[in-house]
């Protein structure tokens, strides 16, 4: 069957693109024409995995040169369309901006989620329990308190003046988090023994004295 355009027409009933021929795979597709050098093909289609598995979908281009799908409304106060979710052709989403940059997602406001993974893979470094390796050289704390009243911030952890700037990679960040509290751990351990050294030589302190009081009665 040729393909049929329709232009300016009006239905008041079911549009049904494509028919029921039983047949896995993409159906017919409804295209989108357009005008000048903008002829990218968009079109929208449904597509048959297996039984009772369909996909609706949405080309917008041919290539990754900015064709978008945009999703958003028109409001009567000012007859404007305000995009609300953009998806870029190379793949790229934009939740409440059309600023996406180089990520896969950007989003504008707040999010809310049962659970964030972070996959290990995204990190340039380990996750932090070389801290606990037998030849991990651990600064003493003499040598964190320097740094500190000379930058305001921790050895590894981003200052404020970057955060601001570049924003903060939660993968990252939680990491170095890990490694300042497996730090801390060894520091209190440190300190720990210091105490534990400490009492035992008082103690030994005080059976010399009661020693050397009975010694004298």
């Amino acid at each position: 069957m040729r393909n049929q355009s329709l232009t300016d027409q009006t239905f008041a009933d079911n549009i049904i693109v494509g028919g029921d021929d039983n047949q896995m795979g993409e159906n017919k597709r409804l295209y989108f024409g357009g005008a000048g050098e903008n002829t990218d093909p968009l079109w929208i289609s449904r597509y048959d995995r297996a039984f009772n598995q369909s996909d609706l979908r949405i080309s917008i281009s041919d290539d990754e040169s900015g064709d978008r799908l945009v999703v958003g409304t028109t409001w009567w106060s000012d007859g404007q369309f305000h995009p609300y979710l953009v998806v870029q052709s190379n793949g790229r989403v934009g939740i409440g901006t059309e600023t996406i940059g180089n990520e896969r997602l950007a989003v504008n406001g707040k999010i809310r989620a049962k659970e964030v993974v972070v996959e290990a893979n995204s990190w340039d470094t380990p996750w932090p329990d070389y801290v606990f390796n037998k030849d991990y050289k651990l600064s003493s704390l003499n040598k964190v308190e320097d740094y500190i009243q000379k930058n305001g911030h921790l050895p590894s952890i981003p200052s404020q003046q970057s955060i601001n700037k570049d924003g903060a990679k939660l993968g990252e960040l939680v990491k170095l988090q890990m490694e300042k509290i497996e730090e801390l751990t060894l520091y209190v351990i440190q300190q720990q023994h210091k105490q534990d050294a400490l009492e035992q030589k008082i103690k030994n302190q005080q059976r010399q004295i009661a020693e050397l009081a009975s010694a004298k009665n």
